[in-house]
């Protein structure tokens, strides 16, 4: 009996022993597990250090804070290189501020703009100027659409057509922006600073009666003005990658009722002038 009891006592050291284990590693399963799901709940982080355990709520900070300017009066409003990021930016119901938009950008939207200045530089998709009176814009864009504008000037750099829709009085030039890094930013937006379409506007309002005109003329040479913007605390060269004078695409009058012919406008100096294009035989420039 002896000997029985003494491994029953064994026996039941063992258990508890085992027991204690399987509890101790339980407890630090579920400390772990804690400390995961802690990791998660603070991943959301805003460059000002704010944290959030909802992805809606940080993305709706971030919009509100980083990546808009809205109801502002007499205010410079900046965002530097690495700022934006390629994200979409909003600008809204702004009136009396210079806006500089110093990065890559994805789509960007400026509304209600009352005598504002603002830059826009490399965007990779459109930018949409949408009822805005009096302000004078610096854009770089894959394509530039304007609606229910008037009264403005915009020094344009865009890869593909502007469009334009209801709007009057608009003055249109040659891109004249630079600040430190802007080639590197068109690389990254994909922007070919030689291919520059900001005079070949699609008027939608051509025919329309309504609209006063005109409803938009280039600005001319002597009243083209630079624009460059430095980085605070930085002495990084400006730069301007896109020449004054356009290698876009261009359209002719075809002879007789043949259809206009597209061409490629010819440059002075440089590459351009290397080669002659059968286009430059063909005839003027549509009006």
């Amino acid at each position: 009996m002896a000997l029985l009891e003494k491994v029953q006592a064994q026996v039941s050291d063992y258990v508890k022993e085992e027991v204690a284990k399987m509890v101790s590693e339980n407890v630090d399963q579920q400390n772990n597990s804690t400390k995961k799901v802690e990791k998660t709940i603070l991943a959301f982080t805003a460059p000002d250090g704010v944290t959030f355990s909802n992805e809606k709520e940080y993305k709706k900070y971030m919009y509100a804070n980083f990546y808009s300017f809205t109801d502002r009066v007499g205010e410079k409003c900046l965002r530097v290189p690495g700022e934006i990021r390629g994200q979409s930016f909003d600008l809204y119901n702004l009136k009396n501020c210079e806006v500089q938009l110093l990065d890559h950008t994805g789509q960007v939207f400026a509304d209600d703009l009352v005598d504002c200045k603002v830059y826009i530089g490399a965007c990779g998709a459109d930018v949409f100027v949408r009822n805005c009176k009096n302000c004078e814009f610096t854009i770089a864009c894959k394509q530039l659409r304007i609606r229910d504008c008037s009264h403005s000037k915009m020094y344009l750099y865009s890869a593909t057509r502007p469009a334009l829709e209801t709007s009057h009085h608009i003055q249109l030039g040659p891109f004249n922006g630079s600040y430190p890094r802007q080639a590197f930013h068109f690389r990254q937006a994909k922007l070919d600073p030689k291919r520059n379409q900001w005079e070949q506007v699609h008027d939608f309002s051509r025919s329309c009666e309504d609209v006063p005109k005109p409803h938009w003329s280039p600005i001319e040479d002597k009243d083209w003005e630079a624009w460059e913007c430095k980085i605070p605390g930085s002495n990084a060269k400006c730069e301007n990658p896109v020449s004054r004078q356009s290698d876009a695409l261009w359209f002719t009058q075809g002879q007789g009722n043949n259809a206009p012919v597209m061409g490629i406008k010819k440059q002075k100096g440089g590459m351009g002038s290397q080669r002659k294009s059968l286009f430059n035989r063909i005839g003027p420039k549509l009006k």
